[in-house]
């Protein structure tokens, strides 16, 4: 997870904001550029997405095979026990994967290597393996700084180390917020794809155009379309658009504007494409674009997939009298998280400071 990242004076991915207080016992509990490998819904197998994937994995090995009780691999967290969720019920009531309830953990944990390169790079490496499923992780994290501007660089390699084929999606929650403000009027959206053609995941969900309307875009060349707050979104409103249609020819790039703290945000993907699906949801402390990708490995092959993340200030900011020559930008703890799935899921825990002292000049 990235999260606490200081831009001059706006605090963005508050760690202490999106669910509060921070409880890193629970997987709600996400901060920032949290990642997840799977569809983000219950069950251990996804829908066909855009490209009609058929049985693809949601982020889960040997899941189907395992007994209560049993071990099963999470990608990116390691063994875990069938059945042992807080939503699972009684023992075999119900096999259903539950993603978003956390498992105990099965035997000696799978931990998470974390290393600091240099005052500005971060490496974390993790793998795990069960019976003819493995895989290991290698994931890359590289801030730079220059102008008004700062970078933040996400490279993530996964690699089939087991001797059975996998197929599963991956995506960032990029749950957006600044300044610990409820998304509202000021705050604009703009994906790479027609913003038009989605549905409301009724009737959990409310309609995304009851908040949002839609907008010039801030960068009318790469997105033609976008979405601007018309009202805030207070608590305990919850919105999730699912785009599809013509989205198939999304690279999932997207661009956030917060008028109100003068930031833009914008991210762009690398790696497999077409998409899995796009997803947008919004919530009173966050604004959280949802490009998903699809993996699929044979035995011995690898991927990397990598999200580049740009923060810039807008012209309205430095008219205000934002001193540009004296802005620095930083990330500093709690932002970097090791995955360690210790018992009972205590896990998150600080593996120091990355920065970035480059004057934005």
């Amino acid at each position: 997870m990235l999260g606490d990242l200081h831009f001059d004076s706006t605090t963005i991915f508050s760690a202490s904001y999106w669910r509060s207080p921070h409880d890193p016992d629970w997987t709600e509990n996400g901060v920032g550029l949290a990642s997840e490998w799977g569809c983000g819904d219950d069950g251990h197998l996804c829908g066909p997405g855009w490209a009609n994937h058929a049985d693809s994995s949601n982020g889960v090995l040997g899941y189907a095979e395992a007994k209560a009780g049993e071990p099963f691999l999470k990608i990116g967290v390691g063994l875990l026990i069938k059945g042992s969720c807080p939503a699972c019920g009684s023992p075999g009531a119900d096999d259903t994967y539950k993603f978003n309830s956390p498992y105990r953990v099965y035997g000696r944990p799978s931990a998470w290597e974390v290393r600091q390169e240099s005052g500005s790079v971060l490496t974390m490496v993790h793998a795990a393996k069960l019976d003819r499923f493995g895989y290991s992780i290698h994931r890359k994290v590289n801030l730079t700084g220059y102008g008004a501007e700062g970078q933040i660089e996400v490279s993530t390699t996964l690699r089939n180390t087991g001797s059975t084929r996998f197929r599963t999606p991956y995506y960032s929650h990029n749950l957006l917020s600044l300044d610990q403000m409820a998304a509202g009027p000021g705050d604009q959206i703009a994906l790479d794809l027609n913003m038009s053609e989605y549905y409301d995941c009724l009737p959990w969900a409310e309609p995304l155009e009851d908040y949002f309307a839609s907008d010039q875009g801030t960068d009318a060349r790469a997105f033609p379309q976008a979405l601007g707050a018309i009202k805030r979104v207070a608590a305990p409103t919850r919105i999730k658009a699912v785009f599809g249609g013509s989205a198939a020819t999304s690279k999932g790039a997207w661009m956030a504007a917060f008028d109100r703290q003068g930031v833009s945000i914008s991210s762009t993907l690398s790696g497999p494409t077409p998409l899995f699906a796009y997803n947008l949801y919004i919530e009173e402390r966050t604004l959280s674009p949802e490009p998903i990708q699809m993996v699929a490995l044979e035995p011995g092959e690898h991927t990397t997939l990598t999200q580049t993340t740009l923060f810039r200030r807008t012209l309205k900011s430095t008219r205000e009298g934002s001193d540009a020559a004296a802005q620095r930008w930083e990330v500093e703890a709690p932002s970097f998280f090791q995955w360690l799935a210790a018992s009972e899921h205590r896990g998150f825990v600080r593996t120091g400071r990355l920065r970035s002292s480059v004057p934005l000049t």
